[in-house]
């Protein structure tokens, strides 16, 4: 999504990757890689990183030799913080994509304004779709003192839909398993969730961008 999103509306036709080096965020980068590639997009340079690091200058020296304009980076908010802060302060300056992981308040307390610009996809999450997704963010913010963000809306959401799995078809690993399978169109306080056959959840995607450390939804 994100790479069709980068050619196509961004007109993006080079670019360069930093990724973490765990299963999901190099799963991420070869789907970024393969459909950027598919679209007619050109990869220039490739650079990998483990979890837990706090220094990238390395990384971003030979990105910056790269001579590209577009970077995509794969990682925890953490290591993106980091990447997005110490690129900031070495005036790199670039078109950043980037991952659903980077989309926690907790960057904000890494880059502060650093981060502003990046372009990324994740879930339609709206805390305006429903009651009880109004009474959730409420009841957050009393409690956290900051905003809601999908992960939270998740965790809520995955709770509960355990909770109504294993009521309807017990509290063990197959009927719980069983019930989810069946979830379809449930309206939860994160947006509207189904599951496919593979045990994957579906739920509505849309473009974002960080924007004075606020994640909303891209505009053109």
């Amino acid at each position: 999504y994100t790479a069709e999103f980068a050619f196509k509306n961004r007109k993006t036709r080079e670019i360069s990757i930093l990724f973490q080096n765990s299963s999901n965020m190099i799963d991420y980068k070869n789907a970024f890689i393969n459909k950027f590639q598919e679209l007619g997009g050109k990869v220039l340079f490739e650079s990998t990183f483990e979890r837990g690091e706090k220094d990238f200058r390395t990384q971003l020296i030979k990105l910056k030799e790269s001579n590209s304009a577009n970077a995509f980076i794969t990682g925890h908010v953490n290591e993106l913080g980091f990447i997005l802060k110490q690129a900031a302060e070495m005036n790199l300056k670039l078109n950043w994509f980037s991952v659903p992981g980077i989309e926690s308040n907790d960057l904000f307390k890494i880059t502060e304004y650093g981060a502003e610009g990046v372009i990324f996809a994740s879930e339609t999450t709206s805390f305006k779709n429903s009651p009880e997704a109004v009474k959730f963010r409420e009841e957050y913010l009393k409690l956290m003192g900051n905003e809601p963000d999908f992960f939270s809306a998740n965790s809520y959401d995955a709770l509960k839909l355990i909770v109504l799995a294993g009521q309807k078809h017990g509290f063990t690993s197959s009927g719980i398993k069983k019930g989810l399978y069946e979830t379809k169109n449930y309206r939860g306080v994160g947006g509207l969730i189904s599951f496919d056959e593979f045990g994957e959840v579906i739920k509505p995607i849309s473009t974002k961008i960080i924007k004075n450390q606020k994640f909303i939804d891209y505009k053109d």
